[in-house]
C-alpha cells in the first residue's frame, strides 16, 4: 500500500518536496520551493515533509510581511 504525502512525491528511489509559491509571490521567491527529503521511507519522508512545509509557511509570511506595502499583498500571499 502507497502512502500519500501533501506535497511531495516518490521519484525513483528518493521522496522530494515541491509546493508552488502563491503566484504574486513569484517574481520575488520563484515558481516553487524544491527539496528533496534524502530518504525512500515514507514514514521518514512525512516527517521531513513537515518540516520543510513549516519552512515555506515561513518563507511566504516574511515576503509578505516584507512586501506588503509595496504589492498589496494579504497574509496568505494573495494580492488584494
Amino acid at each position: 500500500m502507497s502512502i500519500r504525502i501533501q506535497y511531495a512525491y516518490l521519484k525513483q528511489q528518493c521522496w522530494l518536496y515541491r509546493r508552488n509559491y502563491p503566484v504574486a509571490l513569484q517574481p520575488v521567491l520563484g515558481a516553487a520551493l524544491k527539496q528533496s527529503l534524502k530518504t525512500g521511507d515514507a514514514r521518514v519522508a512525512k516527517a521531513r515533509a513537515a518540516e520543510v512545509n513549516a519552512k515555506y509557511e515561513e518563507i511566504v509570511a516574511k515576503v509578505c510581511k516584507k512586501y506588503a506595502f509595496h504589492a498589496g499583498f494579504d497574509a496568505g500571499g494573495r494580492v488584494t
